[in-house]
């Protein structure tokens, strides 16, 4: 069970309906690709932020952890926007004059998008995706290879985990060149496991007569009306002072 499975399974509301969550996670998302995106981004992160570690009962160090994984990722791209690199006889790199903006714009709308994700998926167990999903008429073979990816994924993070681990009380992670050598040891090691658990799996559906759609238990119940007006207003509020705050739709 991965650290997103646990936060899913033990949160407060691990219960309510995936409709519910969806509403706020992807509406929220959605206005962070069209208002201004530093206020509607900045205003999406403080919000379901709180809403997480409050209400949903998600604990905070961990919900940080999961963000910090594709923040982390955004912020070392960003020096790369705020140079501009041209050829006049030879490479030429200088201060871009929109690269500020561009930057501020790519982290806003990223920061908004990793918190709407981050906020789901700590929330909703992946069941109760997979689920609304399949009542949104998304074809059964994209759900499949949802499902088979996340699982995959699952496991090759279990496999880093423990590799990562048996290297440290080996002393691998010392020194730049033993880390490095390290790095690329637990790479092949976990490129080599991927294939070989694909394989497997491949051999074990086709042993079980696999023909169809492969079902998952979905326990939630039926989204309230007075719940999606709810979120909804959360929305159009979170909209409202985007633009505001943004002075305009971009």
């Amino acid at each position: 069970m991965t650290l997103l499975d646990r936060l899913a399974a033990r949160g407060r509301w691990r219960t309510v309906p995936a409709a519910e969550k969806g509403l706020v996670a992807l509406g929220m998302l959605a206005v962070c690709l069209t208002a201004p995106p530093v206020p509607a981004g900045g205003l999406a992160l403080l919000a379901l932020t709180a809403l997480a570690v409050g209400p949903a009962g998600v604990p905070w160090r961990p919900f940080l952890a999961v963000l910090a994984v594709p923040l982390g990722l955004l912020a070392a791209t960003l020096p790369l926007l705020l140079v501009a690199v041209t050829w006049d006889g030879g490479p030429q790199v200088a201060w871009a004059a929109d690269g500020p903006e561009r930057a501020a714009a790519l982290m806003g709308r990223a920061a908004g998008g990793a918190a709407a994700l981050a906020f789901l998926a700590t929330t909703t167990p992946v069941g109760q995706v997979l689920g609304l999903l399949r009542r949104w008429r998304v074809p059964a073979a994209v759900l499949e290879v949802a499902l088979v990816t996340y699982a995959q994924a699952g496991t090759l993070m279990t496999a880093a985990v423990r590799g990562h681990r048996a290297q440290a009380a080996r002393l691998g992670t010392v020194g730049v060149m033993r880390r490095l050598r390290s790095a690329g040891m637990l790479a092949a090691g976990l490129l080599r496991h991927g294939l070989h658990h694909a394989r497997a799996l491949e051999t074990g559906l086709a042993a079980r007569g696999y023909r169809g759609p492969m079902p998952t238990l979905d326990t939630q119940r039926r989204a309230r009306p007075t719940r999606l007006l709810a979120g909804a207003a959360a929305v159009a509020a979170h909209a409202a002072a985007a633009v505001a705050l943004g002075g305009g739709l971009s």
